[in-house]
């Protein structure tokens, strides 16, 4: 029989990180009634001694969505370097390799050899965080989330500075590689482009995400711009938490929908917003943002002599 693991099993408290200690886990699943519940099947008969490797479990259901992994996932990540003091056989098992992820964990200084995508046969320890995180959880957002949250935020805030040329506006059109099938859509950024063809004096950059290849350029990238054109849901809820002081124009409107139910989303607006200062102007389309643009020219302030 599986173990059905929950906030309640918890056996290892870390500075307010907590996670579940399981030994000679075979597999893993998650509950996706309860969103709150871990799934763990093991071998009683395989016997586990103190020099068995141990497993840093992170990933659920979710995990092939781009926000839903950094938010449910990826904040725990803060904690590895203090386990892997703990655990020196300490390894990251994730549930399949993205490219998104691979960003994050080098970011995060976790090297690729760390890195396993399967639980290896034989002895274990293997340890799951708790309580869970989970964007689709309808219940208001732990107190101990919100921890893990600012962390993460932290970590982000002492990026590296790398010089890049300011530009007025950055446009970040959606991109084709790794979008989570349930939330395939097309949005259209053709009239923004037109818009920029044909005034070509307004400082602007494009940013393919698909093509970046280290976090670090990316985030860069994002606070080089006074104003980002970005495409609503996970490129907001992520690029958002990069940058301060910023106006960010979110196209097609999904987040303040997907908020209004369930309350970390609600959280995580609140964090861009409020926490990080960015004002934030939705828009339905296209066509709105040049509309926006139109009416809301930015303002070159002068140098002085």
């Amino acid at each position: 029989m599986p173990l059905h693991l929950t906030d309640a099993d918890v056996t290892l408290e870390l500075d307010s990180y907590r996670f579940l200690q399981v030994s000679t886990v075979i597999s893993y699943t998650f509950c996706q009634t309860t969103k709150n519940t871990w799934i763990v099947h093991t071998d009683a008969s395989a016997a586990t001694t103190s020099s068995a490797p141990v497993y840093l479990i992170i990933d659920h259901y979710s995990s092939d969505a781009f926000a839903h992994w950094i938010y449910e996932s990826a904040i725990y990540l803060a904690m590895y370097p203090t386990l892997k003091s703990m655990y020196p056989s300490l390894r990251l098992v994730l549930s399949a390799k993205k490219n998104f992820k691979s960003l994050f964990c080098a970011y995060l200084k976790i090297p690729e050899t760390d890195i396993l995508y399967t639980i290896p046969e034989g002895a274990n320890y293997c340890l799951f965080p708790s309580p869970i995180s989970n964007l689709s959880y309808k219940e208001p957002p732990s107190v101990l989330h919100d921890i893990y949250y600012e962390r993460f935020f932290k970590l982000l805030d002492d990026c590296p500075i790398v010089d890049k040329e300011p530009v007025d506006y950055l446009i970040m059109p959606r991109q084709s590689k790794e979008n989570y099938s349930g939330n395939e859509r097309t949005i259209e950024f053709e009239a923004i482009y037109n818009y920029f063809k044909l005034h070509p004096t307004k400082s602007h950059r494009i940013l393919h995400t698909d093509t970046i290849t280290d976090l670090i350029d990316q985030i860069n990238e994002l606070r080089s711009a006074k104003v980002i054109i970005c495409t609503d849901g996970s490129a907001l809820l992520v690029n958002g938490m990069f940058v301060k002081n910023k106006t960010i124009l979110p196209v097609h409107i999904i987040t303040p929908c997907q908020a209004s139910v369930y309350p970390n989303i609600s959280a995580l607006l609140m964090s861009i917003t409020e926490r990080n200062d960015n004002d934030l102007h939705y828009l339905a389309t296209d066509r709105s943002v040049v509309k926006y643009i139109r009416e809301h020219p930015i303002r070159v302030i002068p140098s002085v002599p």
